[in-house]
């Protein structure tokens, strides 16, 4: 009898002592401090060939801006509209372009005068503005995480159409 005694106290002790121990982790991944995303800093991969150097959002102006670099080898050209950057936001919203633009992207011409873009040159970098909203319409909060991919669609020197796809995920700023 005794025996059984001090099995269900040891039991019982660590017991409770493993279970104060799950309600504190449980705790902390509820508050997100066990989230190793908020560490992580912005990411965009495109391609080999075409890179993403430079990635953020806002939550105020709900934009998304990123910086995209020709390395492919030859000029990548964006004959109509049909062509060009498109980004979708968790795999089912099309990102809008910027209020008025014709394209995407825009390259710096003339000083600092942006014009819009019908390819990008070998070895240069056009800056990419979109406008990026929930399903419901309200914007991300400071501090959310959004994901998606990146499709870039164009035509090479021999007029051949190609696509490919990259993908991003930002923390969103104020």
């Amino acid at each position: 009898m005794k025996r059984g005694q001090a099995a269900f106290e040891f039991l019982m002790t660590y017991g409770w002592a493993l279970l104060v121990t799950l309600v504190a982790i449980g705790a902390l991944a509820f508050f997100g401090v066990l989230n190793p995303g908020q560490f992580l800093p912005n990411q965009c991969a495109l391609f080999v060939g075409l890179t993403c150097v430079d990635i953020n959002g806002a939550s105020l102006t709900q934009s998304l801006k990123f910086n995209v670099q020709n390395g492919i080898g030859y000029n990548i050209l964006f004959p109509d509209n049909s062509y060009g950057i498109d980004v979708l936001i968790d795999g089912f919203i099309l990102a809008a372009k910027a209020p008025g633009a014709s394209r995407d992207c825009t390259v710096a011409t003339h000083g600092n005068i942006p014009g819009t873009i019908t390819g990008i040159s070998y070895g240069t970098a056009v800056t990419c503005n979109y406008l990026f909203i929930t399903p419901l319409g309200a914007s991300y909060p400071p501090g959310s995480t959004v994901k998606g991919s990146i499709v870039v669609t164009w035509q090479d020197a021999a007029s051949q159409t190609r696509s490919r796809t990259g993908s991003f995920s930002i923390i969103v700023e104020k």
